[in-house]
């Protein structure tokens, strides 16, 4: 079925009039947390040495906050379809506001951490229902350039949030890196209350899978779990082995229950949905195609190349700058054109620049990696673009909650993906040749043939990727000509 989004005519008078305003409202509402995640990896050090702690101690401030924000997305997808998508999101922006406060006057390590996870919590309603808003107030001529909108200020976050963390730090204290999200917090709430009028339906059932939503929780929780046992020893089997275990335990749980559940947490048949899976599963893709990226090129600047921390800051922020851009034109282009080949077209860019990476880090050519990462970061704009409404359209309306928050997981995971394959990839390289020591004091030469395989490697996984999204909409062109 075929959920479009709406025309002008199916959208309320206040809303389309201040669809602007909502716009911005939500994307404040969601870059908060994006920044405040960002942020605080900044000022770790900081945290851990105030609050004499060690490092595996510290760490929990920032891996709580992801554990709790992923693992809650599907179930606040859920819970918006009994409360309302704008009365789930408005109680998201506030338990932010109020968990960040109590984040700034933390005593103690444990506290901190314990309001992280209330962070995590607020910032699951928000990030997970955002786009369906958006979906919901924009007509189909203009939903692109919203989307694409929405793109470019994330690449702003993703550029400025670590400089922002760093200077909020040096100048005021690590504390104000959450008092700061109050006054805004408290102006976003007053907005939401005024502008967040959107008439949609709301199940009068309500009934909610608690089974189905621990066993979900519980597999992801592990899913995180795993990979972090895997980051710290991987040759540690009983550590591994044990999460491992439960991991396939809740997995087997979940789909038993959901498969015989008369109402379950989401229909199973989603799996089977192509038009759903297919971008959502190339998301995941591209999240650990990325991410992997982003993990190993610091290694490789500094080890290979010999560059600064600054140097090695500004080179990066070549992708972010990009994306700006890049983003904006990518919404231009669907609302224009509305081709549906841009999904595939992007990670079939993203691929061959990542197999053209893999030569380049071998011959340490600066100008072509930095070429080639403008290049990449096109292609990824192109896919996440379109890829945000092939989502939101293969569902019906009343599972459109249910689509963004289950894709927004499949991102993360991707990006969890990411980590620690790179790692893993480049520790099986350098213990391949005998090395194991510290990456960075192994040989120049090594390192870059550890970079090379993790990269090509990595970006290979898109090239099945953009070949489904390419059969997919071929076959619906099909159906569609033979429908005529």
């Amino acid at each position: 079925m075929n959920i479009s989004p709406p025309s002008h005519a199916t959208i309320s008078d206040f809303a389309y009039q201040h669809r602007y305003i909502i716009l911005a409202i939500v994307l404040i509402d969601s870059i908060m947390a994006s920044l405040d995640s960002s942020m605080v990896n900044i000022v770790l050090p900081t945290i851990t040495t105030v609050f004499h702690s060690s490092l595996a101690d510290s760490q929990w401030v920032i891996t709580a906050y992801l554990i709790t924000m992923t693992s809650l997305f599907i179930i606040c997808g859920k819970l918006s379809e009994f409360f309302g998508v704008c009365r789930l999101f408005t109680l998201g922006s506030v338990i932010f506001t109020l968990s960040s406060l109590c984040c700034g006057l933390s005593a103690d390590l444990n506290q901190l951490i314990f309001y992280r996870v209330l962070q995590g919590l607020g910032s699951s309603m928000v990030a997970g229902i955002s786009s369906v808003i958006i979906f919901r107030v924009f007509p189909s001529h203009e939903i692109g350039r919203a989307l694409g909108f929405s793109g470019s200020l994330f690449s702003i976050c993703s550029l400025c949030g670590p400089a922002l963390g760093g200077a909020m730090n040096d100048w005021f204290g690590w504390r104000y890196i959450f008092f700061v999200n109050v006054p805004l917090g408290i102006v976003l709430f007053l907005a939401n209350l005024k502008y967040l009028k959107i008439p949609e339906t709301i199940s009068q059932d309500r009934y909610f899978d608690w089974i189905g939503s621990m066993s979900l929780s519980s597999l992801i929780i592990l899913f995180f779990v795993i990979f972090g046992q895997v980051q710290q020893d991987i040759h540690n089997v009983i550590q591994i082995s044990i999460p491992c275990g439960a991991f396939l335990v809740s997995i087997g749980i979940f789909l038993f229950h959901e498969s015989r559940c008369s109402r379950p947490l989401f229909d199973l048949a989603i799996f089977r949905n192509g038009r759903y899976m297919v971008p959502v599963t190339n998301s995941m893709l591209l999240g650990i195609s990325n991410f992997s990226l982003i993990t190993l090129m610091p290694f490789y600047f500094e080890g290979v190349m010999g560059l600064s921390s600054f140097e090695i800051g500004m080179t990066l922020i070549v992708s972010p700058v990009v994306q700006i851009f890049a983003s904006s034109a990518t919404g231009w282009i669907i609302d224009r054109y509305h081709w549906k080949y841009q999904a595939c077209s992007g990670l079939l860019i993203v691929s061959l620049a990542s197999l053209l990476t893999g030569y380049a880090l071998i011959t340490v050519n600066l100008g072509f990696i930095l070429l080639l990462m403008i290049v990449r970061s096109i292609g990824a704009s192109l896919f996440q673009g379109q890829k945000s409404i092939d989502v939101m359209n293969a569902l019906p309306k009343e599972q459109m909650a249910l689509a963004s928050s289950v894709s927004t997981t499949a991102g993360c995971l991707g990006s969890t993906c990411g980590v620690t394959i790179a790692a893993l990839l480049m520790t099986v390289v350098l213990h391949g040749a005998g090395y194991f020591g510290p990456i960075l004091q192994a040989d120049a030469g090594l390192l870059s043939w550890a970079g090379a395989v993790a990269v090509v490697i990595t970006g290979a996984l898109c090239i099945p990727g953009a070949y489904a999204s390419y059969a997919l909409n071929r076959n619906l062109n099909h159906i569609e000509k033979s429908q005529i």
